[in-house]
């Protein structure tokens, strides 16, 4: 969802959105575990004993890498580095960034498949391990909401509610009941069922 609403200010080069967009992601990013130290390491540890200190390389790598003491902080990572590297690639290929991103995604779904991803994602360091190895994952889900807003598909499902409904509902339930796809080894969001899914 966050690809699909972040679309048209890409497409268009709109800066100042991009910007609005990166400050929303990177301002609690860098300022939670700030915040969280302190207290932790100052007004917690004054004033009781439920609380655990945290060292200044701690600090370090949960703002290089969010996974630290912040441990949901690699999607925002995630989200983060792939807003830049997708504004960047759109504002140099013009109208042919899709079908790049749509060749990434294929060749991201061939690391998962193929049990690339989850090697990789196995020899890197702990403080690492979320933000890289999950971005195999997470990226053609993006690619997914950059397609379905540049064909407009709420406009076009808004005048087939009813149908839309209908079939998407019969089809998550199928795919939720029934093994469809192989079964891969991952880390928590493989496979293209998933994105089948989040798409129904």
């Amino acid at each position: 969802m966050a690809f699909y609403f972040m679309h048209k200010n890409s497409v268009t080069n709109n800066f100042r959105k991009l910007l609005i967009r990166l400050e929303r992601l990177i301002f609690p990013y860098l300022g939670w575990p700030i915040i969280i130290i302190f207290l932790n390491n100052g007004l917690l540890q004054r004033i009781s004993n439920i609380y655990k200190k945290y060292s200044i390389k701690d600090l370090k790598n949960q703002l290089l890498w969010g996974y630290i003491f912040i441990k949901q902080f690699w999607f925002q990572w995630d989200l983060i580095m792939l807003t830049i590297i997708y504004f960047i690639l759109i504002l140099i290929l013009k109208k042919n960034y899709l079908f790049l991103f749509q060749l990434l995604a294929f060749f991201a779904y061939f690391l998962q498949y193929s049990g690339y991803n989850f090697k990789f994602y196995q020899t890197l360091r702990d403080e690492n391990k979320e933000c890289l190895g999950r971005i195999a994952e997470v990226f053609p889900f993006s690619v997914t909401g950059l397609y379905l807003a540049s064909i407009n598909i709420f406009d076009i499902l808004s005048l087939h509610k009813i149908k839309a409904l209908i079939f998407s509902s019969l089809t998550f339930c199928f795919l939720d009941i029934y093994s469809v796809f192989s079964q891969i080894k991952g880390i928590s969001y493989f496979g293209i069922d998933k994105n089948i899914k989040v798409f129904h």
